[in-house]
Parts: structure tokens; sequence; C-alpha cells
């Protein structure tokens, strides 16, 4: 009897949804705490469809260009920035034909980095292509952004801004 009292006189807690879904949300990523709390809104947006990507690893200094011939099939070239993590959102990063590639469409490579992320002036590309790296709490996204290819290229040109700091550079990853 005295089970019985203490059951129908105990406080009923309630889960509202919201607070279920934070509960979820962090459950389901506590292994990457760390780059949830440093690019969470990575994680808010809904995922794109793994695609297969065609290497070109090229780093451009100031003022360099290269001209590729785009594959059959492929609609976006991936890039990022190197060593410019304290430029701002809008600066020029180079071109994609006369398209400006600009901190906002990519990122500084490393910029989600633990131990550079509070030094970082970046955002979140408009269209991350970055990729998870690390584990737990060390683990980060790298800056790199997906820049749509014009219609029908057969062969783009690449350049960097002669505006750029001596040691940055703008790396074009892969089409994708």
């Amino acid at each position: 009897l005295e089970v019985a009292i203490a059951l129908a006189t105990r406080p009923r807690f309630r889960a509202a949804l919201p607070s279920t879904i934070a509960v979820a949300f962090v459950i389901i990523f506590f292994a990457w705490s760390g780059i949830v709390a440093r690019a969470l809104p990575y994680f808010l947006r809904p995922a794109r469809p793994t695609l297969p990507r065609l290497t070109i690893a090229q780093a451009l200094a100031p003022s360099q260009s290269v001209v590729l011939d785009v594959p059959d099939g492929v609609h976006s070239l991936i890039v990022s920035g190197a060593n410019v993590p304290r430029l701002k959102r809008g600066t020029l990063l180079g071109t994609l034909d006369a398209r400006p590639i600009r901190i906002g469409d990519v990122s500084d490579w490393g910029y989600t980095r633990r131990e550079f992320f509070y030094g970082t002036h970046n955002p979140l590309p408009r269209d991350a292509a970055g990729k998870i790296r690390g584990y737990g709490y060390d683990a980060w996204i790298d800056g790199a952004g997906r820049i749509p290819l014009p219609r029908g290229a057969r062969r783009i040109r690449v350049t960097a801004a002669a505006t750029l700091p001596r040691d940055a550079s703008l790396q074009v990853e892969a089409f994708e």
C-alpha cells in the first residue's frame, strides 16, 4: 500500500519534444562532440549523397592559375583555402573562369580544428564539401566547398587572387 501511495503522489516528469530531440542529438553525436560544437550548421543541413571525386590536388599561390579539362559527368569543383583562417566572409580567394571564389564559398582547410577554431574568422562554406576527419573531441571538418561548374564547360581556368597573403594558397582539390 505504501508503494502505491508513493507512486501516485510522486511528481510526473514529461519530456517535451524539444528536450527529447536535444538529448538524442547529444547522444548520437557524442563521439564527435568537439566537431558538433565547432560546426553545428554542418549537421543541421540535409545530407548530400557521396559522389565519386576525381583528385586534382593543385595548390595555387597568389596570381597563379591552372587550366583543367573537365571530365564527363562532373558538376562541381571542390576547392578550399590554405593559410587563410583570418580572412573574413566575402574576401576574394580566386576565380573559376570569371566567377569569384570567396570566403563563404570555401574556408580554410583546417579552420574547424580545435587548436585553430577560436582564432579563425571563416564561416562554414555555403555548400560544404569537407569530410569529417579524426575522432572524438579532436575530430574536425575540412573547409572544402563545392563550386558549380559552368554548364557545358569542357575546359576551365582557376586563378588564385593576387591579393592573397604571401603564404596562402587556393587549393583545387577535386572534381565531383
